[in-house]
């Protein structure tokens, strides 16, 4: 009865673990980490042949390189071996006899940890280039927009949020910068998607970017610092808006600015690397305050005093 049930359950999320492989996107990929972590090590027939298309298929597709089948098969048998149960166990024989599907589900856990590193990385990357003013090459708005999709999905589970940890740098002072937007006509939109920030004892209001619209002012601000290699004056995802055209401390007030005027002087800080904005999205979620860790505009975080605006009609 229990035996059963795990072993449908374990068939199943591998079968759709593997559909989502057959379509070698990152974002169905990524689903891989979510869809397996819970999934039981004791696998039986008919997991086989869906985990092994899975690995071959997420394996050929390019995304991840180093990952796949070729783990090492023969110390996992060797080490079920010396963990077997007792002969009577319901599931001695259901292990004994499905070594390879079992070989196979590790192996599909790999894709998917192997996809979940590797999105953490460039995420990373991105951080730490908006924390050096050194002219180095960046992603443009189109990738960014992709990258940042992908990113607030995945931080939904708890699983990514622990493989994430692997790339944790040592903390480092966040650099502000000062841009200058002109929109055409009121038609037009800077488009930020914006949450606001309460204050505290230690920084006053901001605002949150959540999300940058497609073609928009910021879009092709961002655009412009990639081909003048400037990564550190785009504006990121969790990045916080700290004045808009002086005003601070007031995110009624800061949106007013935004809304109303044709010509913004923002000052801004990005999150100087991936793990402030895991904190901040998680924030974002809950609805709840920003952790005093993963304040990293206040003061004493911040390294640097902000440069002088640079000016781009749009």
């Amino acid at each position: 009865g229990a035996a059963a049930t795990t072993i449908t359950t374990s068939a199943t999320a591998a079968a759709s673990a593997a559909k989502l492989a057959s379509s070698c996107t990152m974002s169905s990929l990524l689903s891989l980490v979510a869809s397996l972590v819970s999934v039981p090590d004791t696998s039986t027939t008919g997991l086989c042949a869906d985990a092994t298309q899975c690995c071959d298929t997420a394996h050929a597709s390019g995304v991840i390189v180093g990952t796949g089948k070729s783990s090492s098969s023969t110390s996992n048998r060797r080490s079920r071996k010396e963990a077997r149960p007792s002969s009577g166990s319901a599931w001695s024989t259901a292990i004994l006899s499905n070594s390879d599907a079992r070989d196979d589900l590790v192996s599909l856990k790999n894709v998917g940890r192997g996809v979940a590193l590797e999105l953490c990385t460039a995420a990373d990357h991105e951080f730490f280039l908006s924390q050096r003013e050194y002219p180095s090459r960046c992603t443009s708005s189109v990738v960014l927009a992709v990258l940042w999709e992908q990113l607030s999905r995945a931080s939904e589970d708890e699983s990514f949020r622990c493989i994430a940890e692997e790339v944790r740098r040592d903390p480092t002072p966040s650099i502000t910068f000062s841009i200058e937007l002109v929109r055409n006509n009121d038609a037009q939109r800077f488009g930020l998607g914006c949450r606001d920030i309460a204050g505290s004892d230690v920084v006053g209001e901001v605002l949150m970017v959540t999300g940058i619209s497609r073609g928009s002012c910021i879009e092709q601000w961002n655009d412009e610092c990639a081909r003048q290699r400037s990564p550190w004056k785009r504006l990121l995802l969790c990045c916080v808006l700290l004045s808009v055209n002086g005003v601070s401390g007031d995110c009624s007030q800061m949106r007013k600015e935004l809304a109303a005027s044709t010509h913004v002087v923002i000052v801004a800080c990005n999150p100087p690397s991936l793990q402030e904005c895991l904190l901040m999205l998680e924030s974002f979620r809950q609805l709840g305050p920003v952790p005093r860790d993963a304040i990293f505009w206040s003061p004493q975080a911040v390294g640097s005093k902000p440069t002088q605006a640079d000016h781009v009609f749009v």
